[in-house]
């Protein structure tokens, strides 16, 4: 005993703080499910890689994403975590998820393998050159897009989510952030799979970002594949206004507003559209389609919209200088980003998003006709296939009643398929034809004007309810928060009483 070297005890709190007891075992358990991973995972030559740490693509609370080199894949992107034991842990089981499914989508971004050097553990992936689809909405303000791009995406985007709904994985975060562009800002791929988690699970925790976040995740009840449809609900409103869903809002007013059922501002669009995303942003996540439904309304809306194939417009290329183009073309080829300008595409046909900034609306706030088709499904669109067309003429729009005093200015003032044939001269039944081809037109026209005016007069009454309902929720608030401040009061004086 003599010659040992004997160590006092090991106070309590030093126990906790070296990881003695319970903390060594959970450390321990990290530790090898980690080991796990890293054999089960393919790993990246760090001899065929060459990282370029000063070229930063983004950053996080997980870490960093730079660019880099491969002999064999040429440019990638690489996921550095940050050296901590827990974001260790999350960015192996994202690697896990993407190794395991990624590559069985052409809309989930490639992943090449883990890379690991030093204390540096990430993983390597295909390099988007054109960057988020964040980016291009709210700061590429000199590209411009079609609606026929906006489907294309969303078919897309909603081909790769309903794809991991199959396979049992909810994304739990989609928002623009994490919707990766390349080949022209034509080709769509998801990323971040750091918060992907099985459908069988149970799931009460507060995941993803604020202003996609379906009610039932930041209110801590149960939630499912519902959430991810909400999520693209609020994607597809931003696709189209090109702009943020709630602007610069606070977070916690955000949830609120959300909560009490608010949502983005009303598009002006066709009534099928805007049913759709309504139903896809319900409040209850039963009241919403499922992925595969959206899925199915983006490939019919597709089929309507054709040409989100072509390239984006860029409005410097339309510029006489030389230099100028050049460095337009260099941008778009290396997805550099510059410039914090958020503008919108004039080129939307199936919508209208010049409209005047106000209050969210509330998922009340719905027309007749949205209220008549309430359950609405995918299939009703196939009615657009037939209808639609690129070269459908467009109607004058002018509310007032015209008095068309002769035939020139009547045909001047209906559309071309309304049009009656030439008449042939010399020949009665033909003229008699013509004339009365022209009076339906001119009955035709009638009838549009009246149906324009009621068609306004119905929106104004659509204002008016609106601002009443607002109202009554207003006053309805203030009496909560006075009734509230009058319970607190006498708490108060309770207090004071017992200690008097």
């Amino acid at each position: 005993m003599a010659g040992q070297n004997i160590q006092p005890p090991v106070p309590l709190r030093q126990q906790q703080e070296s990881g003695y007891g319970s903390t060594n075992d959970n450390t321990s358990t990290m530790n090898s499910t980690m080991n796990r991973a890293r054999e089960n995972l393919p790993k990246v030559n760090p001899l065929q890689l060459s990282v370029h740490f000063q070229n930063l693509l983004g950053s996080g609370t997980f870490g960093k994403v730079v660019r880099g080199l491969h002999a064999e894949y040429g440019d990638v992107a690489i996921k550095i975590a940050e050296d901590d034991k827990g974001k260790k842990k999350d960015l192996l089981k994202e690697c896990s998820m993407l190794y395991k499914y990624g590559a069985n989508h052409p809309n989930i971004v490639k992943w090449y393998g883990l890379y690991e050097s030093a204390h540096l553990l990430g993983f390597v992936m295909e390099f988007m050159d054109c960057g988020t689809l964040d980016n291009l909405l709210l700061r590429e303000n000199h590209l411009d897009y079609k609606i026929d791009h906006v489907f294309a995406w969303m078919h897309q985007a909603s081909d790769a989510v309903c794809y991991m709904h199959s396979v049992g994985l909810v994304h739990r975060d989609l928002k623009p952030l994490n919707l990766l562009l390349r080949d022209g800002y034509l080709h769509l791929k998801l990323c971040d799979f750091g918060t992907v988690i099985d459908i069988r699970r149970t799931m009460t925790n507060c995941v993803g970002s604020a202003a996609y976040m379906a009610p039932e995740v930041f209110q801590g009840r149960s939630y499912g594949p519902a959430c991810d449809v909400y999520s693209m609900a609020i994607i597809l409103w931003q696709m189209i206004a090109r702009r943020s869903p709630y602007g610069r809002v606070e977070k916690i007013t955000l949830l609120w507003n959300v909560h009490q059922g608010h949502r983005p501002q009303d598009l002006k669009c066709h009534w099928i559209l805007r049913t759709f995303v309504q139903k896809c942003w319900a409040h209850k996540p039963e009241d919403r389609p499922n992925m595969e439904s959206v899925l199915e309304f983006s490939k019919i809306m597709c089929k309507v919209y054709p040409h989100g194939h072509e390239p984006l417009k860029d409005k410097h290329f339309l510029s006489a200088d030389p230099q100028r183009v050049g460095q337009r073309k260099e941008r778009l080829s290396t997805g550099r980003v510059q410039g914090h300008r958020r503008t919108r595409s004039d080129e939307v046909t199936l919508v209208n998003t010049n409209t005047p900034a106000s209050t969210p609306s509330t998922t009340n706030e719905m027309t007749s006709s949205v209220v008549e088709n309430s359950h609405f499904t995918p299939r009703d669109a196939g009615a657009l296939v037939s209808r639609s067309s690129t070269n459908t003429p467009t109607m004058n729009h002018n509310t007032s009643s015209p008095s068309v005093s002769n035939a020139e200015e009547l045909l001047a003032r209906i559309p071309a398929n309304l049009k009656p044939p030439s008449q042939i001269l010399d020949d009665e039944s033909s003229e008699q034809s013509y004339n009365e081809h022209l009076a339906m037109c001119r009955e035709w026209l009638d009838y549009s004007n009246i149906l324009q005016e009621a068609t306004a007069q119905k929106h104004q009454r659509l204002f008016e309810v609106t601002k009443r309902l607002e109202l009554k929720k207003k006053i309805a608030k203030r009496d909560h928060l006075k009734a509230v401040y009058d319970q607190a009061i006498n708490k108060l004086n309770g207090i004071e009483e017992s200690f008097l």
